[in-house]
This record gives structure tokens, C-alpha cells and sequence, in this order.
């Protein structure tokens, strides 16, 4: 899984960069605005608050941003910017990102998740 997430100076800001990226054909669900109002450190995983659902199945364990830059993203999110985050499963991250930049979101970045699963055998 890929994600890519940018900076923007406001909320307005970062709803117009969700603009662009409806116009490359991506859904709702797709992406998320967080804004000052949404910042919170919970004990939740990140990708389930970003995403408001559970991304790891029974038997999975996903491994998504360093705990590092999640507390950067919530404190810049606290200082009044906002963030977009986009889950990419098969679209091009590139072209996202080039799209995050155009719309004036700054510290555009992206990330891979990986998914370990763990298969039970049977002796």
C-alpha cells in the first residue's frame, strides 16, 4: 500500500487539492483532509484514524509511517495547517504527488506500507 501525504497552509487550501485529486479519477475514499479539529493522538493506528476504518485483516499486521513523522504530521496538523493523505493501491503515486505539489501542498511525501502476514500451519 502507498500512501502520499502533503501540507497545506489551511484547510480551504487543502479542500481544493482534493479537488485535483477527484479530477485524476480518485473516490472519497480514497483520501482523507485532516485539519486542526480532527489532530488527535489516540491509541488508534494511524492509517485507522487517517482513514477512519482498520486496514489490518485477521492474520496481518501492517507496518504504515515512522512514529516519528506521525507525531511531526499531528503537530504541524495542531499548528493550524492541514493535511491530505491519499491511499494508493494500484493508481501511480507520481502522478499524486506532481498534483499535491501543483495545488501548493508543501512536504509532499510518500510512503509504502508493508503487510506481513502470518500464515498458521498445522504439524
Amino acid at each position: 500500500m502507498e500512501y502520499v501525504l502533503a501540507l497545506f497552509p489551511d484547510g480551504a487550501a487543502a479542500e481544493r487539492a482534493a479537488g485535483s485529486l477527484r479530477s485524476l479519477g480518485l473516490g472519497e475514499n480514497d483520501y482523507r483532509v485532516k485539519t486542526h479539529a480532527a489532530a488527535t493522538r489516540s491509541a488508534k493506528r494511524w492509517a485507522e484514524w487517517l482513514f477512519e476504518t482498520v486496514e489490518a485483516r485477521p492474520g496481518t499486521a501492517a507496518e504504515s509511517l515512522p512514529q516519528d513523522d506521525i507525531y511531526w504530521y499531528e503537530d504541524r496538523i495542531r499548528a493550524g495547517e492541514a493535511l491530505v493523505a491519499v491511499r494508493l493501491e494500484d493508481r501511480g503515486g507520481p502522478e499524486v504527488w506532481r498534483a499535491l505539489r501543483r495545488a501548493g501542498g508543501h512536504d509532499v511525501r510518500r510512503y509504502w506500507a508493508r503487510v506481513t502476514v502470518n500464515y498458521r500451519t498445522t504439524a
